[in-house]
C-alpha cells in the first residue's frame, strides 16, 4: 500500500512525473516481492501480478483521463525493467481529506489500462454529497448515500471491484475535534449490505491506523468481538452471494 503524504503528493505529480511512485513501489517490491504471502492477482490475460494499492489515486485538478490511466501502465513497465516484477495496481478513486477532487480516475479509461487489476476504495464514508459543510455536521445517512454513489460508479466499471467495509471512524484520541460515526448495529448492517451486494471481486477490511481511528478488527474492551464477528459474517455472506452467480 502506498498512501498520499506531504512528501508523497501523488495528486500533484502523477502522471507527469512518475519518479516518486516508482521509487516507493520499487522499494516495496525489492523488499517484500519475493515473500510467499505477497498478494498476487491475475490480470485479464491470466497473468499473475504483484499488487500495489495506491490510496487516494486522484489528480488535484482536471486532467485527461486517458493520460492519467496510461501513467499506471508506464510505471508498471518501468518497475518490470527494474525489479522483474509485473505490477498490478489497486486503485482507490476517492479523495482524502474530505471534499477533495475526484479528477483523474475514469472507469472507461482505467478499464483499458492493462496494469489496473482492481478498484478498492479506502474510505467511502468520509464525506457527504452536495455542497461542502463541516465534516462533523455530515449525517450518517449522508455518508452512506455518498458511499452508495461511489460504489455504483465503480461496481459497474468493468474493473474488478473489491468493496471496502468500515465499522466506523473515531480518531478523537489523536486528533481532537474529528467527527466520529458508526460502530452501531444499523451502520454495520448497511455497510455489510453495500459490500455484499456490490463487491464483485471481494471484500476488504482495511484496519490501517485501526487503533487510532477506531477501525480495528480485533476484539476491544469497548466492543468485545462485535466487529470481528461482523467482518467474518460479511465475508461469509459475500461468498454465498458471489459463489452462486453463474
Amino acid at each position: 500500500m502506498i498512501e498520499v503524504t506531504t512528501i508523497n503528493e501523488f495528486y500533484a505529480y502523477f502522471p507527469d512525473n512518475l519518479n516518486e511512485l516508482v521509487h516507493r513501489a520499487e522499494w516495496l517490491l525489492k523488499t517484500f516481492g519475493n515473500e510467499p504471502n505477497y498478494l498476487r492477482v491475475f490480470d485479464k490475460s491470466g497473468t499473475a501480478r504483484h499488487v500495489i494499492w495506491q490510496i487516494e489515486a486522484i489528480h488535484g485538478s482536471p486532467i485527461d483521463s486517458r493520460q492519467f490511466a496510461a501513467g499506471f501502465d508506464t510505471a508498471a513497465r518501468i518497475l518490470r525493467e527494474r525489479t522483474g516484477a509485473l505490477v498490478g495496481w489497486g486503485i482507490d478513486p476517492t479523495p482524502l481529506p474530505p471534499y477533495g477532487t475526484h479528477e483523474g480516475p475514469d472507469p472507461v479509461a482505467l478499464r483499458n489500462a492493462e496494469s489496473i487489476v482492481m478498484i478498492n476504495p479506502y474510505n467511502i464514508t468520509s464525506q457527504g454529497p452536495g455542497a461542502p459543510k463541516p465534516e462533523n455536521q455530515i449525517t450518517e445517512n449522508e455518508r452512506m448515500a455518498y458511499a452508495r454513489n461511489i460504489t455504483a460508479t465503480w461496481t459497474n466499471s468493468g474493473i474488478p471491484y473489491v468493496a471496502t467495509i468500515i465499522p466506523g471512524f473515531d480518531a478523537h484520541l489523536v486528533r481532537p475535534g474529528q467527527p466520529a460515526y458508526g460502530f452501531h448495529a444499523e451502520w454495520l448492517r448497511q455497510q455489510r449490505i453495500l459490500a455484499v451486494d456490490n463487491g464483485n471481486a471481494g471484500v476488504a477490511f482495511d484496519p490501517v491506523n485501526g487503533f487510532t481511528e477506531g477501525r480495528t478488527i480485533y476484539p476491544t474492551v469497548e466492543d468485545g468481538d462485535t466487529i470481528a464477528r461482523w467482518a467474518r459474517e460479511t465475508v461469509a455472506a459475500h461468498h454465498i452471494r458471489w459463489d452462486s452467480m453463474p
